[in-house]
């Protein structure tokens, strides 16, 4: 993998739910490296690769060992979106798995989860697309940090009123 890390930013390895491998370097910008995963016995194990989520990274080569074999994930059953700032975005973590929204994607299992959080972002009904088809079962929204910084109560709470009107719109269940 090749591309500008900083200290906020890895590709995790999970396997079978849990951090296996963190791969990460603060110290070289534009990092070349390999990561590996290995295991000693044939059972079957669920990989699971968070990548930076606000860095650019391109995967030159995956190897897989002679005999090994990919079983595909059934898709999950539900769905969740999270709307959001930073924080949502889970910009000021170390790892690109640590986030509250990543977090909660690793914890609830039976959830396909988007994370749409968006470093400095507030409540804005122009930033929601009314064409998306993605047909979520959970939405969970969590702005308001830059809104109360930079609005006065009257347009902070008018901006809210008219991003959930809209929210409603587009996901209507």
């Amino acid at each position: 993998a090749e591309g500008d890390f900083g200290r906020e930013s890895s590709i995790d390895f999970y396997v079978d739910g849990e951090l296996f491998y963190c791969h990460k370097d603060d110290l070289h910008p534009d990092l070349v490296g390999n990561a590996a995963v290995h295991f000693e016995n044939n059972l079957m194990k669920t990989v699971t690769i968070w990548l930076p989520y606000s860095k650019e990274v391109l995967i030159r080569a995956l190897n897989i060992s002679d005999g090994a074999k990919f079983q595909t994930i059934p898709p999950r059953p539900q769905k969740l979106i999270f709307f959001g700032d930073s924080i949502t975005q889970g910009v000021g973590t170390t790892l690109a798995s640590a986030g509250y929204a990543m977090q909660t994607a690793i914890q609830l299992e039976s959830y396909e989860v988007i994370n749409q959080g968006i470093g400095s972002w507030v409540f804005n009904e122009g930033s929601l697309d009314e064409e998306c088809k993605y047909d979520t079962d959970v939405i969970i929204i969590a702005y308001g940090t830059n809104d109360w910084s930079q609005k006065t109560k009257l347009q902070y709470k008018q901006d809210m009123r008219n991003y959930l009107d809209k929210l409603i719109k587009i996901y209507p269940k």
